[in-house]
């Protein structure tokens, strides 16, 4: 499934790991964000209801389900703050697992002008990921 509209009009955006029992390098998901729904819970059972089977042993909770599909090797973005309308006030998080495939990388790059005006936080899981945030905090004005 493509998704051809932009990253800022989805609260959950997954460009997922490569599925070799469906003989898939990956695809993307996606839940748009509705302008009376702010619940981070609701938009995650709906991302959780398009492929039920992703998403087996996977928390309800978003927080920690987004962790864990991040673990799994899948590259999640977030719109953190859903209840807020303008654009530039919202925050993103980007998901990044450890290794990425070349199909997310690609996946990701299309999307490279949407997210460059996003306002966003990026975090990796795995081994590296102490690493990765130690650097980011130095380089950061906090």
């Amino acid at each position: 499934m493509k998704l051809e509209e932009e990253i800022k009009d989805y609260v959950f955006y997954m460009i997922t790991k490569e599925y070799p029992c469906w003989k898939s390098e990956g695809f993307t998901l996606g839940v748009k964000r509705l302008p009376n729904c702010v619940s981070h819970s609701t938009y995650f059972e709906w991302l959780k209801d398009i492929e039920p089977i992703l998403f087996e042993g996977i928390s309800s909770d978003w927080a920690i389900g987004l962790e864990q599909l991040t673990k799994d090797g899948n590259i999640l973005i977030a719109n953190t703050a859903i209840e807020i309308e303008e654009l530039e006030k919202r925050l993103y998080i980007i998901f990044l697992p450890s290794f990425c495939s070349k199909f997310q990388l690609k996946e990701l790059q299309k999307h490279i002008n949407e997210i460059e005006v996003l306002n966003i936080f990026v975090d990796v899981e795995g081994q590296n990921r102490a690493d990765f945030l130690r650097k980011i905090i130095s380089q950061s004005n906090f």
